[in-house]
């Protein structure tokens, strides 16, 4: 592998110390999307980020996901950030582990585990009177006034209510809006 600098080293003088709770950026989940956040928010001068993981390891995914064989299904380019190819995959189509290995060394290149929160569960997020609380499985309740926000893929439920909007662990047979199909289509009638 071509030596390079770290990228870092480009990333505008802040440090962890200079953000204050109740400023902090959460997101939540250090699989590819959660990583790719971070390492653009820290790209853009923030540092005062904070990633829930629910595990005990960064990967999502590709972490989870260890059978034997298992293999992308797609060109191995789509699973390396664009700022930071991997041209080291053993074929087209890598196996998980090639992956998450790629995942790994990114996460300690761009410095995320200082701003990981391991074993860290996002319960239930809800949002009322103009903000968001964020409500984790030690019990613990954060607050926030704003948000940004990019669904992927969402295995936490939104309710909307006539008190607000929340998302929580509901069986996945209740709707995002409360009716029609699980897709958030109304059911066509039969």
């Amino acid at each position: 592998m071509v030596s390079r600098n770290d990228p870092r080293d480009d990333f505008p003088e802040t440090s962890v110390e200079e953000a204050s709770p109740e400023k902090r950026i959460l997101v939540i989940g250090a699989g590819m999307s959660g990583m790719l956040m971070a390492i653009q928010l820290l790209k853009s001068g923030r540092s005062n980020i904070v990633i829930y993981e629910k595990a005990l390891q960064i990967g999502g995914t590709w972490r989870d996901n260890v059978y034997p064989g298992l293999k992308c299904d797609v060109p191995a380019a789509m699973f390396s950030y664009s700022f930071e190819p991997n041209k080291e995959y053993s074929s087209r189509f890598p196996m998980g582990s090639e992956i998450q290995g790629y995942l790994l060394s990114t996460s300690d290149r761009y410095g995320l585990n200082q701003f990981i929160q391991f074993n860290k569960t996002v319960e239930t997020v809800h949002w009322e009177d103009g903000r968001w609380y964020v409500q984790t499985s030690d019990g613990l309740i954060e607050s926030s006034t704003s948000s940004s926000t990019q669904q992927a893929s969402c295995t936490i439920p939104i309710l909307r209510t006539s008190k607000g909007t929340s998302c929580s662990k509901v069986p996945a047979s209740i709707p995002p809006d409360g009716r029609g199909t699980s897709n958030g289509r109304e059911k066509e009638s039969e």
